[in-house]
C-alpha cells in the first residue's frame, strides 16, 4: 500500500480535468458538500453516502487510563468525536 497522501487539491484538480469544469466550480462544490457533511454531523445528524460510507457522531465514555509519562493513574473525560464507516462497497469485490 502507498503511503503518499492524495489531497483535496489534486481531489479538486482531478474532477476538474475529468468533468470539464475550472477547478473554482469543482472547489466550490467539494467545499459545499464538505460543510454541509460537516453542519448535519455536529447537529446530531447521521449523513450516509450510498457506495461511499456513513458519517456520525460517536460518544466516548469517561474512563480510567494511565498517563504514559507518570505510570499514575488518570480519568480520561467523555468526549464526542466524528465517526465514519465505509460502505460493504466502498473498497470494491474482493
Amino acid at each position: 500500500m502507498s503511503e503518499t497522501t492524495y489531497g483535496k487539491t489534486a481531489l479538486i484538480a482531478e474532477v476538474a480535468t475529468s468533468t470539464g469544469l475550472t477547478q473554482k466550480q469543482v472547489a466550490q462544490v467539494i467545499n459545499a458538500a464538505l460543510d454541509t457533511i460537516q453542519q448535519k454531523i455536529q447537529a446530531g445528524q447521521a449523513v450516509t453516502l450510498t457506495g461511499f460510507g456513513s458519517f456520525k457522531l460517536s460518544q466516548r465514555s469517561a474512563r480510567n487510563g494511565i498517563n504514559p509519562h507518570t505510570r499514575l493513574p488518570m480519568q480520561i473525560p467523555a468526549k464526542t468525536t466524528a465517526h465514519w464507516k465505509p460502505s460493504a462497497t466502498f473498497l470494491g469485490p474482493r
